[in-house]
């Protein structure tokens, strides 16, 4: 029953925030009110990602200790493996809810991708070097299909 007390009390701290919140909005100005809501809103989902994913498998947990339930350890077994989903399902809600961090990871993902397709450029030259010669020491001529495929790698 504890972790529903805890899950209660942080809905309570939630709305009472919320309310603070919208006491606020007259004194603040346009842009301070605007991240404080998105702030909030990441809050409050890091709340609700908490209930899900720590509170109710603890108390599935806690049922399946208690009762004398033939498969309760499956059950076990399986609530914890779903807590080790609330770090990255928490980190997943702060980069999507909070603009700053999003922006700044799309940014480090377009570079990761500008720096593949750089190297991607360099690996089809070196397809074009690697040819293999048949037995009679011939190189195959290229086919317009592998050609265009190159042309679109490098490009």
């Amino acid at each position: 029953y504890g972790s529903l007390l805890i899950a209660f009390i942080g809905l309570i701290l939630l709305v009472i925030f919320y309310r603070l919140l919208q006491g606020y909005k007259k004194v603040l100005s346009t842009n301070t009110y605007k991240n404080q809501l998105m702030l909030f809103k990441a809050l409050a989902i890091q709340l609700i990602d908490a209930v899900i994913f720590i509170v109710v498998p603890f108390i599935i947990v806690g049922f399946c200790a208690s009762s004398r339930y033939r498969y309760s350890s499956y059950e076990t077994l399986a609530a914890i493996f779903s807590i080790c989903f609330h770090g990255i399902v928490d980190i997943m809600a702060l980069i999507y809810f909070i603009k700053p961090y999003r922006q700044f990871v799309m940014k480090m993902v377009k570079n990761i991708f500008n720096e593949i397709r750089t190297h991607m450029g360099v690996m089809g030259t070196l397809v074009i070097n690697t040819r293999v010669a048949d037995a009679e020491g011939r190189y195959p001529p290229y086919s317009k299909l592998y050609l265009r495929n190159l042309l679109i790698l490098l490009h």
